[in-house]
């Protein structure tokens, strides 16, 4: 029973761990067109 319990937290920190990974994916996706629709901005004037 003990190797269940360690089998399902490791999974469930698997998950937390691609969880972040996305998170902050999105975030610096965000952040980069930010950027390029700036740089777009001031190349107009």
């Amino acid at each position: 029973m003990n190797k269940d319990i360690r089998t399902h937290e490791s999974k469930l920190n698997l998950i937390k761990k691609f969880l972040d990974y996305v998170y902050f994916d999105n975030a610096s996706y965000a952040m980069l067109y930010y950027i390029q629709e700036n740089t777009k901005y001031d190349k107009k004037q």
